[in-house]
């Protein structure tokens, strides 16, 4: 498939294999920081004083509020996020079936409910109903 823009990284106008090698490079860096930041966590967490890691809680309910603009931003501004949505044949690998738009739309769904369960999970903690508790995030067993 022939690309006919290029996009400001300029990783589309590079031959198939370099644009799954940057891809894969970069799916690679961004796991293995992943990894790190969690290990990261999980030492902070044993440093700082009883209780005090357990207080980022009350900071999902933000979180759960830009989840949710996020999602709805989907619907809102569909267009924008078509925009930015990569055409067939990039990076040498990108083959997903489906149209940008019913990308757009299930991301913006997933993101909805992501944002809403946060939201909800908030929620029973402040209410102290233990039944949907349950349904919050929790952090890392240590």
């Amino acid at each position: 498939m022939v690309i006919n823009e290029i996009a400001p990284s300029g990783v589309n106008a590079l031959p198939l294999a370099q644009q799954a090698g940057v891809f894969a490079l970069s799916f690679a860096a961004i796991s293995t920081g992943t990894c790190a930041l969690i290990a990261l966590l999980t030492v902070v967490e044993k440093v700082l004083p009883e209780g005090w890691f357990a207080k980022w809680r009350t900071t999902w309910s933000l979180l759960g509020v830009v989840f949710l603009a996020a999602g709805v931003a989907h619907f809102t501004a569909a267009e924008a996020f078509e925009a930015i949505y990569p055409p067939a044949g990039t990076w040498g690998i990108w083959q997903l079936p489906g149209s940008a738009h019913f990308h757009v739309a299930w991301t913006g769904v997933a993101e909805i409910l992501g944002g809403t369960g946060l939201l909800v999970g908030t929620a029973a903690d402040a209410l102290g109903v233990r039944s949907l508790a349950k349904l919050r995030p929790t952090a890392a067993a240590a």
